[in-house]
C-alpha cells in the first residue's frame, strides 16, 4: 500500500468550483451580447426617428421657399441621403520603420571605428 492517497473531497471541490467559474463566465457572456444587442435596438430606434424628423424638417424648408440646391449649398442632405465617409488624413497615417530607406549619411553614422575597421588612436 502507499503513503499517497486521493483527497476525493478535495478533488470533488475544485471541479465544481471549476465549473462553476465556467458557468460564470458562459453567463457574463450571454449577459454582454444581451446587453449590446438592447443597445443597438434602441441606436436603431432613435435612427429611425431623427430620419423621420429630418424628412419632415426638409419638406418644412421646401415649404418655407427654399430651393434644394440652396439647402444642399448649406451643407444639408437630403432625407435618404448619407454624409459622405471622411477619407483618412494624412496626418492620420502613421509611417513604420519598415518603409523607411536609410540615406548614406544615416547609416554611416552609426558606425563606430571598429566597425570599418579603423583604430580609434594614431598608429
Amino acid at each position: 500500500m502507499t503513503d499517497a492517497t486521493m483527497d476525493f473531497a478535495g478533488a470533488e471541490e475544485t471541479a465544481r468550483r471549476l465549473l462553476e467559474q465556467q458557468i460564470d463566465h458562459r453567463v457574463a457572456v450571454v449577459r454582454e451580447a444581451a446587453r449590446t444587442l438592447d443597445a443597438d435596438v434602441e441606436a436603431e430606434r432613435v435612427h429611425a426617428e431623427t430620419t423621420a424628423a429630418r424628412g419632415e424638417a426638409w419638406k418644412e424648408a421646401l415649404a418655407a421657399g427654399w430651393a434644394e440646391k440652396d439647402l444642399r449649398d448649406m451643407g444639408l442632405l437630403a432625407p435618404g441621403k448619407k454624409p459622405p465617409r471622411a477619407a483618412a488624413s494624412k496626418s492620420t497615417r502613421t509611417t513604420t520603420k519598415s518603409n523607411i530607406t536609410p540615406t548614406e549619411d544615416q547609416r554611416t553614422d552609426d558606425l563606430t571605428a571598429d566597425d570599418v575597421g579603423g583604430s580609434s588612436g594614431a598608429e
